[in-house]
């Protein structure tokens, strides 16, 4: 991708929500598939888990997957797709009904937005830390899928890629606000994006984006504190408003998990081969 900055070789915040669904459909396979993969390369944190417990083990049950089997392929840091064909081939229960009984559940549980708030504070600690100093590439893996206690889908993702722009680790051909981060022979420059999640959000809100992302860049807020700063300037938050924009449909939802889910796994490869 022509971007000379190496990938980030610290510790990994597994920041896909449990309620993010891949294209097979079923919520937390791809937060497990990064905590796997990260715990396999040695870099998931030490208060996170990777393997038959907790909601890995009630999705290890839920689909009839043998457990030791599953964690051994990952093992092998596995693609993403490939991941949700090795589900499709061995789990022995995978019809509908059992896949949105699953969902439900975990849409229902109390712990999974705890997890991301745990996850975005984890990230703001991580970021801000390095704000001002060189920093290696990260992808922004928060899904648009996922919405914090306003109840807005794609906030939590704006959020993140504000920080990491600012900390310039956003990586190459993401975009923040109205600008994308380009990378020509080695070096970066900023080109305007006249669309995309991010100024459609900001759009039906009400929010002037270019003030919000002047916050963002200048304040490196928490996650709470953006939330705050949306929440007394969004001219829109009636519930219609916040409804409809989260019932749009997005074409690009699955389009920017993937891009999300294949460039971590390159950036993951590069640097466990990196001495």
């Amino acid at each position: 991708m022509n971007d000379p900055r190496p990938p980030a070789s610290g510790p990994i915040i597994p920041a896909i929500s449990s309620s993010v669904r891949g294209p097979l459909g079923i919520a937390h396979l791809p937060r497990l598939w990064v905590k796997a993969l990260a715990h396999q390369c040695k870099r998931l944190p030490s208060d996170y888990t990777s393997g038959n417990s907790g909601t890995d083990a009630r999705l290890v049950d839920a689909f009839g997957l043998d457990p030791e089997a599953f964690f051994a392929f990952l093992a092998t840091l596995p693609t993403y797709e490939a991941t949700e064909a090795y589900v499709r081939e061995h789990a022995s229960t995978l019809d509908a009904e059992r896949i949105a009984a699953f969902n439900a559940d975990m849409d229902q549980a109390p712990t999974v937005m705890q997890a991301d708030r745990e996850d975005w504070d984890a990230l703001h600690a991580a970021i801000s830390t390095n704000v001002g100093m060189k920093m290696s590439v990260v992808v922004p893996l928060v899904s648009s899928m996922s919405m914090g206690p306003l109840g807005i889908r794609h906030l939590p993702r704006m959020w993140l890629k504000g920080l990491l722009h600012a900390a310039g680790a956003l990586p190459n051909l993401w975009a923040s606000g109205p600008t994308q981060i380009v990378f020509e022979n080695g070096r970066p420059r900023l080109e305007r994006v006249e669309t995309g999640l991010d100024v459609q959000t900001y759009e039906r809100l009400g929010l002037n984006m270019h003030d919000s992302c002047a916050f963002l860049l200048a304040q490196q807020p928490t996650y709470a504190a953006f939330e705050a700063y949306v929440a007394a300037r969004a001219r829109h938050l009636d519930p219609e408003t916040v409804a409809a924009h989260n019932a749009a449909q997005w074409a690009t939802d699955e389009e920017s998990d993937a891009r999300d889910r294949d460039e971590f796994h390159r950036l993951l490869l590069i640097a466990r081969a990196t001495p």
